[in-house]
Formats: structure tokens, sequence, C-alpha cells
């Protein structure tokens, strides 16, 4: 909001009275205005009613951050903290740290894992999986199947208030437990069709039934590809029977 206000009698005021239009404090405007009458114009170019900041981090300290920061942690830390690194570099504000990490993208308390295979048929095996998805075979079946296996069935233990106007929905933080379940799912990747089941136990027997509960819908003499993992109730000798006997 802009203010009008006058200085009478004020020994930095001209004719009698400056009137200065600003919604800044009046020793502010003072500067501005000794300052202005000292260098004129040149004057307003450079802020004097800010006092000066700390120097920029230098270059080279930048680099040590860095590269300390893209380094194996200390024997005793798990990964580096932003205190850790202001302590090594010397000299550095934690906010510094920061704002020096996110600018590289740098993070260091979060890692990624992986896993190599062991499988010397891996990258075939990859490229097969990779072309079903990307460019299904014609006239053909091609079905991605998992499971999800432990779902707690939880239930709270009065029933939920439901919502009223002004006031959301209320429950209350106990709940009673009703077990586990878990629930296999197939998609097919043409159609996005997903058949799913909720069974009571993961085993092979409770995939095969899942497995013919799929194929109910397929058309005889489909060629099919389902894709699923490892777990050992999909590779067993049954479920290899079962898509011998399919094709």
């Amino acid at each position: 909001m802009n203010i009008s206000q006058a200085i009478p009698g004020h020994p930095r005021s001209m004719s009698g009275g400056l009137t200065l239009f600003s919604c800044w404090a009046m020793a502010v405007c003072w500067r501005w205005w000794d300052q202005f009458l000292k260098e004129r114009g040149d004057g307003l170019l450079d802020d004097a009613t800010r006092l000066p900041g700390n120097q920029p981090t230098s270059p080279e300290k930048v680099e040590r951050l860095i590269a300390l920061a893209m380094s194996p942690p200390p024997t005793n830390r798990v990964c580096w903290t932003l205190k850790s690194l202001a302590d090594k570099v010397g000299n550095i504000a934690l906010s510094t740290v920061h704002r020096i990490l996110n600018c590289h993208g740098l993070k260091p308390n979060r890692v990624r894992t992986f896993k190599v295979s062991k499988d010397l048929r891996y990258e075939l095996k990859v490229k097969e999986v990779v072309s079903l998805y990307v460019d299904p075979p014609d006239h053909a079946v091609v079905l991605s199947v998992d499971e999800k296996p432990g779902i707690q069935a939880m239930g709270r233990t009065p029933s939920p208030l439901t919502m009223k106007p002004g006031q959301a929905t209320t429950r209350t933080h106990d709940y009673k437990r009703h077990g586990t379940t878990g629930l296999l799912a197939a998609l097919d990747v043409a159609t996005s069709k997903v058949t799913g089941r909720m069974v009571d136990r993961h085993r092979s027997e409770e995939f095969l039934s899942f497995l013919d509960q799929v194929a109910e819908g397929i058309k005889p003499g489909t060629l099919v590809h389902v894709v699923s993992d490892n777990v050992l109730s999909h590779k067993s000798t049954e479920v290899h029977k079962w898509c011998y006997f399919l094709q």
C-alpha cells in the first residue's frame, strides 16, 4: 500500500517538506534520499538500505563439497549428512550445503538397490519379455500375472461416522484384525482386461486354479504368453505342465 508522508522542517527535506511515496519505514526513505544527494542517479542503482551479505562460496569449496558428497561416507556413518559435510569442508553454513547439493541433484541420504542376475540367458529373456509388451504378436494373448500376498483384512471397532456439512468423516484409531488374504491378478496386454481372484493361501494349487479361470475366456488354439516372476509357486512342475498342454 502506498502512503504519502511529508517531513516538514526536517534537515533532509527540500523547500520545507519532502513528499515520499513508499511503503517503507521513514528511516529507509531517508537513507535513499541521502544516497541520492551524494551520488545522484547512480546512487539509486545500489541498494544502500541493505547490510552487506556474506561473500559467495568459492568455486574450490563447492568442488570439494561435491567431491565429498559423492565419496563414501566416514566409517562411523551410514551416509553423509549436512552437518558432517559442513564440518568436513569447514566455514560453510548448513543452508549453503543444502543449496549446493540441491543444485547438483545430489541426495546422499537416498540409496537405490539393484541386483545382478546370474542367469546366462537373462539378456535374451529381457528382450523377449520387452518385445511382448511393446509389440504383442498377432493372434496371440499376452498375460502379465502377479500376486499380492499377505493383505491384512482390518476393520474399525465401531462403524465410522459419515460425513456431514462442515464435518469430515470420522473414525477411531483402533481396529480389529480379520486375518490375511492374497490377490492374484492377470492383465491382458492387448485389451487391458484384468482378471483377479482373492485366495487364502499362496501355493501352486491356488495359482493353477487361477490360471484355469483366466484360460476360460481364451479361444481354443490361441497362443498364450504368460509373463510372471520367479516365485516358487509359479515355476512348479504342475505349472510347467499346464503351460505345455495349453500350447
